[in-house]
């Protein structure tokens, strides 16, 4: 569950970056962890649960 909302909360961000995901924002943020690292901090928090 926690990767396919990460996955469309960083799609809309990409699309208009400064208007739907300003910096520090959670879309901002989950969109430049992306960006750096391929995965978002809450992706690693939650993989082996069962929101994973």
């Amino acid at each position: 569950m926690v990767p396919s909302l990460v996955d469309a909360i960083v799609e809309h961000a990409a699309r208009a970056e400064e208007a739907a995901a300003p910096r520090y924002s959670i879309a901002g943020e989950l969109l430049r962890e992306r960006r750096e690292a391929g995965v978002t901090g809450l992706e690693r928090a939650t993989a082996g649960t069962p929101w994973a």
